[in-house]
């Protein structure tokens, strides 16, 4: 006897059409996760690089802003931390004399006046200050710089990076606005 079949599935193709639905759906969220990471990666990135061109730009601005003499006080500069006065940008928008320090804190290079605390530069092992005494041909630095009358012609910062598998070290030069 052969019954008539009946519009409907089978038990078995309703389990297979299950199946590959949550295959799809598994492979999606994936799919998804992987898309979101590489997002978040990129995201984490352009913040750490926005925050690096920024304190480039902070510091080319302390620099050449730099102040000595006078109630300015003198330039003080040593081969692990400088300090100086330069005009920085206060809260209010406006551009006001401070007394800054430049140093590593907590392997991170820091810039600390009495207004505010600035992070340049994170994972810091160690910086070194070098000063441009003399220009041209066979310029020459040192590695120590204490005047309370005048200031060198350049800084050069040299960043080691802790975060390396080899030996990073960024290097950065800045000129000084007005020699005092």
């Amino acid at each position: 006897m052969n019954r008539p079949r009946r519009g409907g599935f089978t038990l078995i193709e309703v389990v297979v059409a299950l199946f590959v639905v949550g295959v799809v759906v598994m492979l999606t969220h994936q799919l998804f996760a992987v898309v979101l990471s590489g997002a978040q990666a990129i995201e984490s990135s352009r913040l750490a690089l926005d925050g690096e061109a920024n304190a480039r730009r902070w510091m080319a601005g302390a620099w050449s802003s730099l102040e000595v003499g006078g109630s300015a006080g003198g330039f003080e500069g040593h081969r692990e931390h400088v300090e100086f006065a330069t005009w920085t940008m206060t809260p209010g928008g406006w551009f006001a004399p401070a007394r800054v320090h430049i140093g590593v804190r907590g392997g991170q290079l820091v810039a600390a006046s009495t207004a505010n605390t600035m992070i340049l530069a994170e994972a810091v092992d160690s910086v070194a200050f070098d000063y441009l005494l003399t220009p041209g041909e066979r310029s020459q630095w040192v590695a120590d710089w204490v005047s309370p009358s005048s200031a060198p012609l350049a800084v050069r910062v040299r960043i080691r990076r802790k975060d390396c598998r080899q030996q990073c070290v960024d290097t950065l030069l800045f000129s000084i606005g007005s020699i005092g």
